[in-house]
């Protein structure tokens, strides 16, 4: 694959971690910056597959936020899928909503329901 020269801006501490880990693993920055990005999106489509959430963009970006969040706060297995859960609800609203159907369950009045 054909690459490019691009301009990142880094503060010096992210510059210097990221050069760390890439002579770590024998790499240019380069190629550790491409292998954390596919790291980043493997992860994605993974939480993806976990809770069965169709890609696109409004799913991406809510995936992507809870991940990034599960990372910085320490989350464990569950608290995350408990997370992907409410995205896949808000996802199937949407959907619902883009079709012009809002879900509502209406009951007839009774006095009383016997069980």
């Amino acid at each position: 694959m054909k690459t490019k020269p691009f301009l990142v801006k880094l503060n010096p501490g992210t510059h210097a971690m990221l050069k760390f880990r890439a002579r770590q693993l024998g790499v240019t920055i380069g190629e550790m910056m491409t292998n954390l990005v596919s790291s980043y999106e493997l992860r994605l489509a993974r939480a993806r597959e976990t809770a069965d959430i169709e890609a696109g963009e409004k799913a991406d970006r809510l995936t992507l936020a809870a991940l990034l969040e599960a990372d910085r706060e320490g989350w464990d297995e569950k608290r995350l899928a408990v997370v992907m859960e409410q995205i896949q609800a808000e996802l199937s609203i949407d959907r619902f909503e883009a079709l012009g159907f809002t879900p509502e369950i209406k009951v007839p009045n009774r006095e009383s329901i016997s069980v």
